[in-house]
């Protein structure tokens, strides 16, 4: 068990430290947000129903 840890214990902290170096760039970008307009095209409504925004 205690190798498990400690085997390539240089890889796994450089693979941490990369980890959260990444987690920092990207959570300190802010929210990004895209707004697209869509045409919706309604078909086989069947009949007596009705489409209300």
């Amino acid at each position: 068990m205690r190798d498990l840890f400690f085997k390539n214990l240089g890889l796994k902290v450089l693979a941490l430290c990369l980890a959260i170096i990444l987690w920092f760039l990207i959570s300190g970008r802010g929210v990004s947000e895209i707004t697209l307009e869509v045409p919706i095209e309604y078909i086989n409504i069947p009949p007596g129903y009705e489409i209300v925004k």
